[in-house]
């Protein structure tokens, strides 16, 4: 196999297998971010990913790894940041502010960074982030605007390193792996979101949220996401003053 780095076009890769493929270096187009298949974490992370269910994954010694790198991981600060919601309603609905938060508690909804029954707040940093994260909806989409303010906010921010302008050492090598994995997996290919979702779990306890790349871009345009979690009390102070529900597409 060549060391050039590869470009991956699909949604998956290696986790679509049952046997994980060594691959020296890799691009996921839909979010840009790039690995390098010769250090060590390459080999130590894809067998991490591996693992069957959540107990074992935990006992894994990349877990205790993993929670030093996140003592460590980037942070948006400064200012505010505006994302917007996204849901489906049938005609001819139109839904007000409190219509477009988390699932009620409860619900029975698992998502790649979410186990389920536990709640989170996805949110786009565009609206068209909305549109393709929601893009085999048929019914009408509405958004709704949120506005973060990152002083009162933790967020870790897990965005690729994308500017060659910026340092690799600036992001750490384990927690690049990491997130490649739980971004190139895809259920349509057969591969489950229990490696992502224990990865969040990890995050939630040091942080608010975090600030991902979206797994539905392309070359063309590449998207970002925020993953809130324990929203339940919050979610409301979050919404953009004075901004109602604006239909997206019907």
């Amino acid at each position: 196999m060549s060391d050039q780095p590869r470009v991956v076009a699909g949604t998956g890769i290696a986790v679509c297998s049952v046997s994980a493929v060594a691959v020296p270096a890799a691009t996921f187009v839909p979010t840009g971010r790039h690995i390098d298949g010769h250090d060590k974490c390459w080999s130590q992370v894809q067998a991490w990913v591996q693992l069957e269910n959540a107990a074992r994954i935990a006992s894994d010694p990349l877990n205790e790894a993993l929670t030093i790198a996140l003592t460590t991981a980037p942070t948006c600060r400064g200012g505010q940041l505006t994302c917007y919601r996204g849901r489906s309603f049938c005609e001819p609905s139109i839904p007000t502010s409190s219509d477009i938060g988390p699932p009620p508690s409860g619900s029975k909804v698992c998502g790649r960074y979410n186990y389920d029954g536990q709640i989170v707040l996805y949110l786009s940093c565009s609206s068209e982030g909305v549109d393709r994260e929601m893009r085999e909806d048929r019914q009408s989409i509405w958004i709704q605007s949120y506005t973060l303010q990152l002083d009162h906010l933790r967020i870790a921010d897990f965005r690729p390193l994308i500017d060659a302008k910026q340092i690799p050492g600036d992001f750490d090598d384990l927690l690049n792996h990491v997130f490649w994995w739980t971004e190139t997996a895809s259920p349509d290919c057969g591969a489950q979101f229990v490696f992502s979702q224990f990865v969040a779990g990890r995050v939630a306890i040091a942080f608010d949220g975090m600030l991902v790349p979206g797994v539905r871009g392309d070359r063309s345009t590449r998207y970002d996401n925020v993953v809130l979690f324990r929203p339940h009390d919050r979610w409301q102070d979050w919404l953009t003053k004075g901004c109602s529900p604006q239909r997206l597409r019907q």
